[in-house]
């Protein structure tokens, strides 16, 4: 990493506007999670961040080394 890189950081506590979802049987689909959350669904033009953590509440977890695409699912609202 070159000297003097910057970096834009967000972090906010989940409340009324954001939210943390872990991946499980539920909604994963075709290798797909689903976002669900009434913020978001029906609501295609609604703009958001989505990041992935690997080690939620510092209990472990996977990591995923592959990029992440958002892409709004209309057959779904999601």
């Amino acid at each position: 990493m070159p000297a003097g890189i910057t970096f834009r950081i967000i972090w906010k506590n989940a409340d009324a506007t954001t939210f943390f979802q872990k991946a499980d049987t539920n909604n994963i689909s075709n290798g797909r999670m689903v976002l669900d959350n009434p913020s978001l669904n029906n609501n295609p033009s609604v703009p958001f961040y989505a990041a992935q953590v690997w080690n939620p509440g510092g209990i472990g977890g996977v990591y995923n080394n592959s990029d992440i695409t958002l892409e709004y699912d209309a057959s779904l609202g999601k």
